[in-house]
């Protein structure tokens, strides 16, 4: 008896289907292509990404300082036209500042992570959040009693020319002694849109309230401002605005090494010169 093959009525398809795959499929080489295209195009779209991260980051960083800076107002609205104290040094709980605590990167140092010496200090009572006092680009954490790693609670300082004690007073110490200022209708030199208040300060240098710098610049710094983004730094001014500014000199760039130095950075004259300018003016 002759024996009839069976077909699948779908094997034509399949076979079709087969053809048409390897016919459109590809090849090793073009896969590469393809890849490298990508690779190319990720490469190109980098630092444009990351430019705009700087300054979505920047644009949070002057609405922190100008919140700040609100605060510091209403707080001599309040307060007989007087400037929230400026209290340096690691008695500040002791003293009540704009703000307490000693920041360092040591372990169990309950100040780096304490809130309520936020909420307890003079303008405490006028911020909405805590995040304020915190630059967003500030990303460096400590490590906090118990081995937990925990970021620090403040990355601000103010302008050590502003609401100081008579005692602490950093301006007569200038040559020439340059302004102080402990009540609002005292700022004239400079006008209260060129004197900063509030600074984003760098991560190995803040410690207590304050940033100071020696008149008249040009030279190294003292204490150091940050530099986070990009190269620029968030400050809040007398006036009430805010600005992310650019800095020129390399040293004013320091990496940050998580280690607290009491004098950072090289010589910045072009950097220290503009801030000075900013920060008090010799007494006429």
């Amino acid at each position: 008896m002759k024996r009839t093959a069976i077909t699948s009525p779908f094997a034509g398809a399949r076979a079709t289907n087969r053809q048409v795959a390897s016919r459109f499929a590809f090849t090793l080489i073009e896969l590469l292509v393809v890849i490298a295209i990508i690779a190319i195009l990720a490469a190109m779209l980098m630092p444009a990404l990351s430019k705009a991260k700087c300054k979505a980051f920047g644009i949070a960083c002057m609405s922190n300082q100008k919140q700040l800076t609100l605060a510091w107002l209403m707080y001599a609205d309040d307060n007989q036209d007087r400037l929230p104290p400026n209290a340096s040094g690691s008695a500040n709980a002791a003293k009540h500042g704009w703000v307490e605590g000693w920041l360092d990167f040591g372990a169990g140092n309950p100040d780096n992570t304490n809130t309520q010496y936020l909420l307890n200090a003079k303008i405490g009572p006028y911020t909405k959040s805590v995040g304020i006092y915190k630059c967003p680009s500030d990303i460096y954490t400590c490590p906090a009693r118990g081995g937990a790693i925990m970021p620090r609670v403040r990355s601000v300082s103010m302008n050590s020319f502003i609401g100081v004690e008579p005692g602490d007073g950093y301006g007569a110490r200038q040559t020439p002694p340059c302004y102080e200022y402990h009540k609002l209708s005292e700022i004239k030199r400079p006008p209260p849109c060129n004197l900063w208040v509030f600074v984003d300060e760098h991560p190995d240098s803040i410690n207590d309230g304050w940033l100071t710098d020696g008149w008249p610049g040009g030279g190294g710094w003292g204490d150091l401002p940050a530099s986070y983004h990009c190269g620029a730094c968030g400050i809040g001014f007398a006036d009430g605005h805010a600005e992310v500014h650019k800095w020129r000199d390399k040293a004013t760039m320091e990496p940050v090494t998580k280690q607290t130095k009491p004098r950072v950075g090289g010589s910045a004259p072009n950097d220290t010169l503009w801030f000075m300018e900013r920060s008090t003016a010799p007494i006429q």
